[in-house]
């Protein structure tokens, strides 16, 4: 699957998410479609990558073993609106690079 393919299917997969929270279902049932687009994008780009937390649902952005950032799920369970700023995080760090997550967070 080329990068520009797996890109399209998982915005396809970050979009079903959003829709579902906009709907009112609860965040946690979101996890799935987050976890396939991530699986989907995982080797496209350089070293950025995502991890969930399977214990704790925290969502971590690393570029290689350093953490970007990170959102614990009382987070996001408190607020699902952070549901859509997580998904457009991670489609700019796979899309854009590490690099552009620490510009935008003001970290370089």
């Amino acid at each position: 699957m080329t990068t520009q393919s797996a890109i399209e299917r998982a915005m396809q997969e970050l979009a079903s998410a959003d829709a579902a929270m906009r709907l009112g279902i609860p965040p946690e049932t979101c996890i799935p479609a987050l976890e396939r687009a991530i699986a989907l994008l995982r080797d496209s780009l350089n070293n950025f990558n995502v991890e969930i937390d399977d214990e704790d649902t925290n969502i971590t952005l690393r570029d290689g073993k350093d953490e970007l950032i990170m959102w614990t799920s009382d987070e996001w369970k408190e607020d699902p609106s952070l549901v859509a700023v997580i998904v457009n995080a991670v489609c700019i760090g796979y899309t854009d690079g590490p690099n552009e997550i620490r510009k935008r967070i003001g970290t370089r």
